[in-house]
């Protein structure tokens, strides 16, 4: 549990605002040596979509590396340099686990906006029993999209969430598998063979298309709102490092 944040008003820091000021969210993190630290508040998903680019980018440069690898006897590759293993399971872990969190949070974050003044939904909607594949059929029923189940790019997703579990939970044949058609079970495997490509940049574009659904239909849960509790001009009572002085 994080330490209590200590502030207190400062009514020379207190600034006036008219009615309908814009108001930014920011998070408080309290550092043990740098004192108080707030950030804006972002839609993190935006962070997730772009960190899964880069890591699909890496991987292919790593299917050039492959294709480089000398062709042995009997017709096939070997790669035995453990670094290069290593930079594809990174990569191959990062793509599925960030797409599907780029899934999951701006699901979540459509969600929080049509609920938030229904406390009993934001209890599901923070509930385990709401995983990523409930909160799109929910999305999708409330925005009348529910035909998009039946499309290309939910399938896609549904793949992407697949592999990010096989490398999440592992077993014997997501370990270790040659059992004819089985061994892309092994996530890996599945990374290494290419197979990643085409699910990866579908569930993009299905993503891309949930987003711009969703900004269509903000508008009808935009309501002008009220904030209480409120302490202006705050000021910080932990101790602070100053930053270094420029040489």
């Amino acid at each position: 549990m994080g330490k209590k944040i200590k502030i207190e008003s400062d009514p020379n820091l207190a600034k006036s605002h008219e009615a309908g000021a814009i108001v930014e969210l920011t998070q408080p993190a309290l550092h043990s040596q740098f004192g108080l630290v707030h950030y804006l508040s972002f839609q993190i998903h935006i962070f997730q979509i772009k960190i899964a680019e880069k890591y699909f980018k890496d991987l292919e440069n790593s299917q050039g590396k492959i294709l480089e690898a000398e062709i042995k006897p009997g017709n096939m590759r070997l790669i035995t340099d453990p670094e290069l293993l290593m930079d594809i399971y990174q990569s191959g872990l990062g793509l599925m686990v960030n797409t599907h969190l780029a899934f999951d949070c701006f699901l979540f974050h459509a969600l929080l906006n049509v609920f938030k003044e229904d406390p009993i939904k934001v209890a599901e909607l923070n509930s385990k029993e709401w995983d990523t594949i409930k909160k799109l059929g929910v999305f999708l029923k409330l925005t009348n999209n529910e035909n998009l189940i039946n499309s290309d790019g939910y399938t896609a997703f549904i793949q992407i969430k697949e592999k990010r579990d096989a490398f999440s939970h592992i077993n014997s044949d997501r370990y270790y598998n040659a059992k004819d058609g089985e061994w892309d079970e092994v996530p890996l495997a599945w990374i290494v063979s290419g197979k990643y490509k085409n699910p990866y940049k579908k569930a993009v574009v299905f993503l891309e298309e949930l987003m711009d659904i969703w900004d269509k239909e903000k508008s009808k849960y935009d309501k002008p709102g009220e904030i209480s509790g409120l302490v202006r001009g705050v000021s910080s009572l932990h101790s602070v490092k100053n930053p270094p002085k420029s040489l």
